[in-house]
């Protein structure tokens, strides 16, 4: 595993001095489980330009940012705050959100692409609803990402693996060896697949790239 994830940390560190976008496709298991802290840093080293991830993140960002918790009722709480603000721009103008991916994502440029479901348990402004329009949108930001890194989402990856070019890496880590397999075979070219947990794999991967 080790030897996959240095060859991965080797292929964002060439892109990035290349000039290429990189994307990261991340489930909420990123965030829910810790791993939140690892995007801000991968965000802040530049190998973050384009975010792609479901409403359920940023709620849980957003709720563990503004009152250290993703407890249920804070994921609420945190949407209405940022709806009563204006927006998540509007949020980290007013201080109201300092801290996490979507603040870093703000504060360093970096494009971001939310899409919402009807799971969710609230929605952000910013989360495009509809599937057809978040897919348009995704396209437009995505067609010239040259490396896409998809953590711990099936549903989103499969989204962005459609979209990316035909000369991009994709590099699937999921926990589940059954998606991570369906996955990577998907886009054959320039394809990593890794069986691995979300946090671990993140920790792992900054290891190499700092």
């Amino acid at each position: 595993r080790e030897a996959v994830i240095s060859a991965i940390a080797h292929e964002m560190r060439a892109t990035k001095h290349q000039g290429g976008r990189i994307m990261l496709v991340a489930g909420v298991a990123v965030v829910a489980t810790g791993g939140g802290h690892h995007v801000v840093r991968l965000i802040e080293l530049g190998y973050v330009n384009l975010l792609f991830a479901g409403n359920d993140l940023a709620l849980h960002d957003a709720a563990q940012a503004i009152y250290s918790s993703d407890r249920p009722e804070n994921r609420l709480r945190a949407a209405n705050a940022i709806h009563a603000a204006g927006g998540l721009r509007p949020a980290v103008a007013s201080g109201l959100l300092s801290r996490g991916v979507l603040y870093t994502c703000l504060k360093r440029g970096v494009d971001l692409v939310l899409a919402g479901s009807v799971r969710d348990e609230g929605f952000l402004p910013e989360a495009i609803t509809d599937a057809q329009q978040a897919q348009q949108v995704l396209w437009e930001k995505a067609r010239d990402v040259s490396l896409a890194l998809m953590v711990a989402t099936g549903l989103y990856s499969q989204a962005a693996s459609r979209l990316l070019p035909a000369d991009a890496w994709a590099i699937y880590a999921d926990l589940d060896p059954s998606r991570v397999n369906q996955m990577a075979q998907r886009s054959p070219y320039r394809t990593v697949g890794l069986v691995t947990d979300a946090e671990p794999f993140l920790h792992m991967l900054l290891g190499y790239l700092e």
